[in-house]
């Protein structure tokens, strides 16, 4: 369970059912843990350091962007772009997956 304390006491916000995950904002944006998780049972619990969050999120940020600029280096109307044009292209880029 997860609880935010405020004025009037402890809140049950979320339930957890065998699996999800918490704390990415506090880690991320370096503040403190909004709410606090109180486990019922076993569980089993991954834990991760910030340091370690921050290399993984840019490592797959840089890996994304390489491979979009890769793509627009392709695109006949971008040939002309500077590096810094095709970058920030790719840095707008957003991917959608549609269904036959």
């Amino acid at each position: 369970d997860v609880y935010v304390d405020d004025e009037t006491g402890r809140n049950l916000v979320q339930t957890y059912d065998g699996e999800g995950a918490f704390g990415e904002l506090a880690i991320m944006y370096n503040s403190p843990r909004a709410a606090t998780c109180i486990a019922k049972g076993n569980v089993r619990l991954w834990a991760l350091d910030r340091l370690s969050y921050k290399v993984i999120l840019m490592q797959t940020s840089i890996a994304r962007r390489n491979a979009y600029r890769a793509f627009l280096e392709k695109v006949p109307s971008f040939l002309h772009l500077t590096e810094f044009e095709l970058l920030t292209f790719a840095d707008a880029l957003d991917e959608e997956v549609f269904e036959d």
